[in-house]
């Protein structure tokens, strides 16, 4: 284009035009707090533009462009609008660069504009119509050939959609986890005889889990508590985890002598397992219940989901699920076929003295590829060499994933946990490149003080100056500060008659003002504050810039006010710097006189931003992971030395937490997960999760009845180490299809799940049978 900066301008207006001639502009802009007047004079919603320089007009501006580009660069170089209100330099230019002879605008990367609506209801409706519109525009653009510049915009709910849009995205993986669970649980239960097959049980082992999450929802929905986005994470986590209990409790059932009774196959099954996943249960509830006691909602709002659901989980295990076992023996027991219960196996025939099927031979399974798998892997686990061989993997594994944890950092960008493909990524991508400057603004607010006294006034001076000397702000003033111009107001020369010409006519201080002829510095000198902040606020700019950033109250009394200061010089992306500016920011409050002897809750001075609370969780991370971590540690520690009937298992289950943790953090990080919300979550309930494969196998290996170390682990892994086996893989597959998310938040419960599943099972299955072939008891216990 011949003359870029015009065109510019002109699509300025050709998106604002696209932004008011959406249906409902004039309603919701009738109510703007922060607001303007408009051609015609009604009330409208503030606009921040370069339009602004042109009165808004587009008349105006192109009369500027036919006097020629310098006139037009002469004009955007101006430090005040038509109106006489100062220009916002930086909030309407992107990068601007001026000449330091000439003072005259040479170049910017962007144009940024910014409408003030009301935060209601119907502006928040409004926003998602006009957000249709202005990406239609946007791709417009982008498709239109030749044309350099791009429209990017984010508005008030655009988080919330793109977040919204994210979670729906993955609500698909639901029922997919769903089909892989049954699928992977009817292969478990899968043989190649077609009655003892029981492949209609595992499609019910997950049906209970399914009910189960049901359930757990439906009475924290009756209870009141929010259903937040992290909630969704359940059913991938109870499809994960909760099934272990089935693929034990079958394990059991099926090494029993079929030659008894059904119930009594079912109470010997539950003699042998039911305190092992009672236990399990327990720790898992209480890891999550622990993880409740944050003081950060949407942890302890998923783990108000997760940790009853769990235990729902377990009562139908033991209940519904047993039921079912009891049910299909009885199909098993009248000939029945496996997932065609209506139709009856081949009747068996005596031939040539031989029991035969007409079609096979009829033959109870011995047992599957894994149980076989089971007894060659203890046989050769067991071996001094290799033993020798685990240790030192362990070990050295163990080295390695510590020194990988010191390398832990937190980091979290909010733009990360929407879809890869939002136009809020390319937003904020854009503003970042083309402005150099962060959109942190927080407010400097000022309160319950007399806010009239001068002495007061320059403590509020003081104050704003100490945080813009912050590294953070990187010394800039705030663009507008009330007490700034209200000092100039009271020392101008300027006439009064002149002045209040630009008064509204009905204001008091027009009829007061109109004829006289003192200067403002004049009048204002024997006058009640109040009376001069009326007069103040009565001059068009001032009454535009201030009159949403001045409380007062019925009396006239000034109660609250405010500023800005922008932190153009904080990394949203580095949580320490984040950190920093919130405690220095802190600093500067609590050292403040006027402070002194008040409760932060209550502070006169003090600034604020939304994103303090996320600023105040990156505080808090670190000391909560590690009281999550004692807490937890502590908490299975206390389980195992109640319900496993040995005191000494608590000196296996705390170290081997300890370094299951600790291995935890440096798998995350070596697959480039930081400490955020999302992760902080995960490890909390990784600890629940981890020592089930240990607590499993230290139950077994104390109740086997075998005499020596090696044979209690033998028997251990042989008959319940099937099961841990199955159910981590099961784990895994629960999680599987968060990979395929196109949220961050998913992706790393994936990456956590995945570090629990292989360090649970090779600590669970490898390194603990080793310890306890050379450390373990070798008493023989009876439970009770």
């Amino acid at each position: 284009d011949d003359d870029p900066i015009g065109e510019g301008i002109r699509r300025v207006f050709a998106a604002l035009e696209t932004v008011s001639a959406t249906a409902g502009y004039d309603d919701i802009c009738e109510v703007a707090t922060v607001s303007m007047l408009d051609e015609n004079g009604r009330t409208t919603c503030f606009v921040s533009s370069v339009t602004r320089y042109f009165g808004y007009s587009l008349d105006t501006f192109n009369a500027a462009v036919a006097n020629g580009s310098d006139d037009l660069l002469y004009i955007l170089s101006q430090t005040n609008y038509l109106d006489g209100t100062p220009a916002e330099i930086e909030s309407i230019f992107g990068n601007a660069q001026f000449d330091s002879t000439t003072n005259l605008l040479t170049s910017a990367d962007a144009f940024v504009f910014s409408i003030a609506f009301p935060e209601n209801d119907a502006a928040f409706d409004f926003e998602e119509a006009m957000l249709d519109n202005i990406l239609t525009l946007r791709d417009r653009w982008f498709n239109e050939a030749g044309n350099i510049y791009r429209l990017e915009i984010s508005a008030k709910r655009s988080f919330d959609d793109e977040f919204e849009r994210a979670i729906v995205a993955d609500t698909p993986l639901v029922p997919i986890v769903f089909v892989v669970m049954s699928i992977f649980t009817m292969l478990v239960f899968f043989r190649k005889n077609w009655i003892y097959s029981r492949c209609l049980l595992g499609f019910g082992a997950v049906c209970s889990i399914f009910l189960s999450i049901m359930v757990g929802y439906g009475i924290l929905f009756i209870i009141g508590v929010p259903f937040t986005s992290m909630t969704q994470l359940v059913p991938f986590i109870m499809f994960g985890i909760g099934l272990d209990d089935a693929f034990i409790i079958i394990g059991s059932y099926q090494r029993m002598d079929r030659s008894i009774l059904v119930l009594d196959r079912v109470h010997d099954t539950m003699e042998e397992v039911g305190v092992s996943i009672f236990v399990t249960t327990v720790t898992s509830v209480v890891a999550f219940a622990l993880g409740s006691l944050s003081a950060i909602p949407v942890v302890y709002w998923l783990c108000y989901y997760v940790a009853p659901t769990i235990f729902i989980t377990f009562i139908y295990q033991v209940t519904f699920f047993v039921a079912l076992i009891a049910l299909d023996e009885r199909r098993v027991e009248e000939q029945k076929r496996d997932c065609f219960v209506c139709l009856k196996a081949p009747e068996l025939l005596l031939v040539d003295g031989q029991e035969k099927e007409e079609e096979e031979e009829e033959k109870v399974p011995e047992g599957t590829i894994v149980d076989s798998f089971m007894v060659w892997y203890s046989d050769m686990l067991l071996k001094s060499s290799v033993k020798v061989i685990v240790l030192v993997i362990f070990f050295g594994m163990f080295g390695g994933l510590a020194y990988s944890a010191t390398l832990m950092k937190q980091e979290f960008y909010f733009v990360d946990v929407v879809p890869s493909e939002s136009y809020l990524r390319d937003f904020w991508g854009s503003h970042r490149l083309y402005t150099g400057r962060s959109d942190v603004v927080p407010y400097v607010v000022f309160r319950d003080i007399d806010q009239g006294d001068s002495a007061i006034q320059t403590q509020m001076e003081v104050y704003v100056n100490k945080i813009v000397a912050m590294d953070e702000v990187g010394g800039q003033q705030p663009d507008f500060f009330w007490v700034r111009d209200f000092q100039s107001f009271l020392r101008s020369q300027a006439y009064m008659s002149a002045l209040v010409n630009t008064f509204p006519k009905d204001s008091a201080a027009y009829g007061t003002y109109r004829n006289s002829s003192l200067t403002v510095a004049e009048a204002m000198v024997d006058v009640s504050f109040e009376r001069q902040l009326d007069v103040f606020l009565a001059v068009p700019i001032y009454s535009q810039l201030y009159s949403n950033n001045i409380v007062r109250n019925s009396e006239g009394n000034v109660t609250a006010s405010r500023t800005q200061v922008r932190m153009s010089e904080i990394d949203t992306r580095s949580v320490e710097n984040q950190i920093d500016a919130l405690e220095k920011q802190r600093i500067i409050s609590d050292e403040t006189p006027i402070n002194g002897k008040v409760d932060p809750n209550n502070w006169k001075f003090f600034t604020f931003d939304q994103r303090y609370y996320v600023w105040q969780f990156y505080t808090e991370c670190p000391s909560e992971l590690l009281l999550s971590a004692i807490l937890g540690v502590s908490a299975v520690s206390i389980i195992s030395l109640v319900f496993v009937p040995h005191w000494s298992s608590v000196l296996f289950v705390a170290p081997i937490m300890c370094i299951l943790y600790v291995d935890l953090l440096g798998f995350l990080q070596l697959c480039g997960v930081r400490i955020n919300a999302v992760s902080y979550i995960s490890l909390a309930m990784s600890i629940g999760l981890m020592v089930d494969f240990l607590l499993h196998i230290l139950l077994r290996f104390f109740e086997s009845k075998e005499t020596t170390r090696n044979a209690k682990v033998k028997d251990a892994l042989q008959t319940i180490g099937t099961s841990i086996l199955i159910g981590g893989v099961s784990t895994f597959l629960g999680v599987l299809p968060l990979v395929f998310s196109t949220s961050t938040i998913f992706n790393t419960v994936f990456y956590c799940f995945l570090g629990l599943v292989i360090l649970g099972i090779s600590h669970g299955l490898i390194f603990l049978p080793v310890v306890l072939s050379l450390l373990g008891p070798t008493v023989v216990l009876e439970l009770q």
